[in-house]
């Protein structure tokens, strides 16, 4: 059961409205003539937008191929290739088909996935194949993820972000809409939040740095590690023996010797982690000079 939203709606007209004022007090997208769109998250989106932008696959055009650059954010090769039907198949990595005339040879259709700031490495990617349709996630446009030089104005992509954050550690969420109530308490938050802070005597540093145009210290989220010592083929095994926790680049298919350690924890926890990595490295040079 739910209430119903303007004109019938499945989308909160006011949400869509305070979703665009925040954006426009923050700085950190354009929203002029664009369209937004809710889902359950960027992987709804996304899989829409495939859907939406492969051909009518029969004999004489194929599915589109599906691809993105490696290391790639695991989850669109997993549901590409669950939905992997007619209309589209997942075709690897991006520099399997980066050759132009590669490209024209086959006559494939190509859907690129671009992740910017990638997750795992942070790297800011764009489209590297010629004439492929291209989504461009930016579920990670945060300021302390990496550096970034302005506003986004992709054609298609998923801005509303801080994929992964703690809700403790503030920003807008990724909207992960399950009735109209929860639309309703989004669109009364922002509603609330914006003219409040920045009509605040005593705004947050944060804030007084985006009114002043300026640019604010950043911290890193994740930390793409990669294990230098031959023996250390596998680095999230290493990492695992020393207690830290981590993500195997092998599933983001880069090689064994990438891993990603997350740094969105409390102070404490980081504190912890700092203490691992210092006894991993002094355990190391033990071994090396003895």
């Amino acid at each position: 059961m739910s209430y119903g939203t303007t004109d019938g709606l499945v989308q909160s007209v006011e949400l869509e409205k305070q979703i665009r004022e925040l954006h426009k007090a923050v700085g950190n997208a354009v929203v002029d003539d664009k369209h937004v769109v809710f889902g359950t998250g960027s992987t709804q989106l996304i899989n829409a937008l495939v859907h939406a932008l492969s051909p009518d696959a029969d004999a004489a055009s194929p599915p589109a191929s599906v691809v993105a650059t490696v290391p790639y954010y695991a989850p669109y090769r997993e549901q590409t290739t669950m939905f992997n039907g007619r209309k589209y198949k997942w075709d690897g990595d991006t520099a399997a088909w980066v050759n132009a005339s590669s490209q024209n040879s086959t006559h494939k259709s190509f859907i690129e996935l671009v992740t910017s700031p990638n997750n795992p490495d942070t790297l800011l990617h764009v489209p590297v194949l010629n004439g492929s349709a291209a989504i461009v996630d930016r579920a990670y446009y945060w300021p302390h993820f990496t550096h970034f030089p302005g506003k986004p104005a992709a054609d298609a992509g998923d801005r509303e972000g801080h994929a992964g954050q703690p809700p403790r550690r503030g920003g807008h969420l990724r909207l992960r809409l399950r009735s109209d109530e929860i639309q309703m308490s989004q669109a009364e938050c922002r509603r609330v939040a914006v003219p409040s802070h920045l009509a605040a005597e005593n705004p947050s540093p944060v804030l007084h740095l985006l009114q002043a145009n300026q640019r604010a210290v950043s911290s890193t989220a994740y930390a793409w590690v990669k294990c230098g010592r031959e023996e250390d083929q596998n680095c999230y095994e290493t990492l695992r023996k020393a207690n830290i926790i981590s993500r195997s680049g092998a599933v983001n298919e880069a090689s064994s010797r990438y891993t990603r350690v997350s740094l969105l924890k409390s102070d404490d926890d980081f504190d912890v982690l700092l203490e691992r990595l210092a006894d991993l490295v002094n355990a190391e040079q033990y071994e090396a000079s003895s």
